[in-house]
């Protein structure tokens, strides 16, 4: 804007894509970053409702999904959103 461009780019995030032939969750993130995307969003896991949430195995599983997902995508290429729930 008032400096000039910083960068030619826009990055651009997909989240969790219906549109890939992929069954895990790091092959899906390897297949958004193939696809060109800058970075791969994903929900937290969490309770559904009607099921007993428990904070501290979510939390093991957050992380373990995190971790995977991170080591399939590359460092810096994984956001993660705290509000959104994905199963």
């Amino acid at each position: 804007m008032l400096g000039g461009a910083t960068r030619d780019y826009v990055g651009c995030y997909k989240g969790e894509p219906d549109d890939l032939d992929v069954k895990t969750e790091d092959q899906t993130g390897k297949a958004v970053m193939e696809a060109g995307y800058r970075v791969y969003w994903i929900g937290l896991n969490g309770g559904h409702g009607a099921v007993h949430f428990d904070f501290y195995e979510n939390a093991k599983k957050t992380i373990e999904k995190c971790k995977m997902v991170a080591n399939a995508v590359g460092p810096g290429n994984l956001a993660i959103d705290g509000i959104r729930i994905s199963s």
